[in-house]
């Protein structure tokens, strides 16, 4: 049998290649170790723009001494049942609309009153005689006088919701308080007592101040409050925000 011993050269040949395979598998146990470090790749996306928020505001004038309308608030309670759906409006709630602004972006806020005192400082305070009662489609109302500088202040209060790029409401301006909202069909139920206040002189008051109103949609029912009010008769904003809506109450009646 043919013993011979491997020369020196297959001697270096079989080393040559154990060492390739040692290389081979210490770069490849390198690459793995460097994939798993390395982060995956991020695909660059632009930011979401935050959605504009809207809120529903009006200006309006806060109404002290409500309690002068207990007396048809009274009656309406005292024929009413539970399905004439029957809810008075809150004492600390009542008001008279000036103009509504609808939904109005919150990033014009600042804007809004900043036109709000404008038009205050160009007009007087008021003298104003609320009297008779009435009623729209479910709701119950007092009458206020008619009386040249309050139609002056609607009309300009209005002329700015126009120019926050609110739609122009084409119905003509009717002053009013509304002290209870009803189910339609309960409306001939309260037409008698309606009728019996329409030529009520309920009372005789001095309006010095307007308001930004909040309006918020809750499951009781609306709720307004005050953001901010405006001095008649001033060229400097006086109003405040928090502290004085606190005084004036917040509103929780319907337009």
């Amino acid at each position: 049998m043919d013993t011979t011993e491997p020369t020196h050269n297959q001697a270096e040949k079989e080393t040559k290649q154990n060492e390739d395979k040692t290389a081979e598998k210490a770069s490849g146990e390198s690459s793995e170790i460097a994939s798993a470090q390395t982060p995956a790749k991020r695909t660059w996306r632009p930011a979401r723009k935050a959605k504009q928020k809207n809120i529903r505001c009006f200006f309006g004038l806060a109404l002290r001494n409500p309690e002068v309308f207990e007396p048809l608030q009274q009656q309406l309670v005292e024929v009413a049942s539970e399905e004439d759906k029957l809810r008075l409006s809150p004492p600390e709630n009542l008001h008279i609309t000036l103009a509504f602004l609808g939904s109005l972006p919150s990033s014009r806020l600042d804007e809004t009153k900043v036109l709000g005192a404008s038009v205050g400082s160009k007009h007087s305070p008021l003298e104003l005689s609320c009297r008779g009662a009435g009623y729209f489609k479910n709701s119950i109302w007092v009458g206020i006088a008619e009386q040249e500088g309050l139609q002056a202040l609607a009309n300009d209060f209005k002329q700015a919701g126009i120019l926050l790029g609110m739609p122009n409401d084409p119905r003509p301006f009717q002053a009013h308080i509304t002290v209870a909202r009803f189910a339609p069909a309960a409306r001939q139920k309260f037409l008698p007592i309606i009728e019996k206040f329409s030529g009520q002189h309920w009372l005789d008051f001095t309006a010095s101040k307007a308001y930004l109103y909040l309006s918020e949609t809750r499951q009781e029912g609306p709720k307004y409050s005050i953001l901010k009010s405006f001095v008649l008769g001033t060229e400097k904003d006086e109003a405040s925000t928090e502290k004085e809506a606190d005084d004036d109450s917040s509103a929780d009646s319907s337009e």
